[in-house]
């Protein structure tokens, strides 16, 4: 088999039946439908190469036309599909190897290969039975069938179609039993307190100022209270005349102030909210006073 794969026949020069026919529109336009049918290209794919490299076709009706010089750069750069070049993922699939590994082979010039028109990377069909996964395995033999399919392919001037092959069935292999990762604990935050000297103050104790905080607190309560608060008992209430909007109602040990007065002939009531109330619920809530 090694010997009828390194002896196969020059591949079917269709590079050259290409030339040839678009030489005979030299001097004159070719439209770009025949090119794309000589060239086995879409033809979406040659007009947007004309939008990216800035060229400006001649367009009749819903048709365009190129002069023939840029159709034989166009069929130069198709060479080497048009001359049977196998695509990258044509030789990885009869190789066995990486299309990763045939791509940085090529850039490293360890491997023949070209780029056609549509973008596809082309490999030397002479190269590829002497193709190994590595140093240590020897290269694998691809089929002689499928090589010289590739290499003897006749040109007939229409887009090649591509047959769909099946896939093998995947190997499911147990992987090996791994370390647990641990995670490492965080560092510890780095908390800087700010003070007043960092402000360019006079230094205070917090002891200072949580006792003058609290002395003023009670002075204010002691003011608000001679100011006539309300002290609430639901057994024995204080009237209605007695009260204000604005005004503190103390119940149990919550502050509260009169919202609203509810001067009702036979239940009398006011609105009161205490905000710092507990529960959520007895923060705006009615109470009942005399008459």
């Amino acid at each position: 088999m090694v010997a009828e794969v390194s002896k196969l026949a020059p591949a079917t020069d269709g590079y050259e039946k290409v030339v040839l026919e678009i030489e005979k529109y030299r001097d004159a336009t070719i439209s770009v439908p025949m090119l794309s049918r000589l060239l086995g290209v879409k033809t979406t794919t040659i007009n947007a190469r004309f939008r990216r490299e800035g060229i400006l076709p001649n367009t009749i009706g819903r048709t365009n036309f190129i002069p023939g010089e840029i159709a034989l750069s166009l069929a130069d750069m198709h060479r080497h599909a048009l001359k049977g070049w196998p695509t990258l993922h044509e030789v990885s699939r009869l190789t066995g190897i990486k299309t990763g590994t045939l791509k940085a082979r090529c850039e490293k010039g360890k491997l023949e290969g070209y780029v056609d028109l549509t973008k596809r990377l082309r490999i030397n069909p002479a190269e590829v039975p002497h193709l190994s996964i590595d140093r240590s395995t020897p290269p694998v033999q691809p089929a002689s069938r499928s090589i010289s399919s590739m290499v003897n392919r006749p040109f007939s001037g229409e887009p090649a179609r591509r047959v769909a092959q099946p896939k093998p069935a995947p190997e499911f292999t147990r992987a090996p039993a791994s370390t647990p990762f641990v995670l490492p604990p965080a560092p510890e935050p780095r908390v800087q307190i700010i003070t007043a000297r960092d402000y360019g103050l006079a230094a205070r104790t917090n002891g200072t100022a949580t006792a003058d905080f609290s002395e003023k607190k009670h002075k204010e309560k002691h003011k608000e209270r001679k100011r006539g608060a309300l002290d609430y008992n639901p057994e024995s209430p204080f009237s209605i005349s007695q009260c204000s909007v604005g005004k503190t109602v103390k119940y149990e040990k919550y502050d509260g102030t009169i919202l609203k007065l509810i001067p009702d002939p036979f239940n009398p009531a006011i609105k009161v909210a205490f905000p710092n109330h507990d529960e959520p619920l007895m923060r705006e809530i009615l109470l009942r006073v005399a008459r």
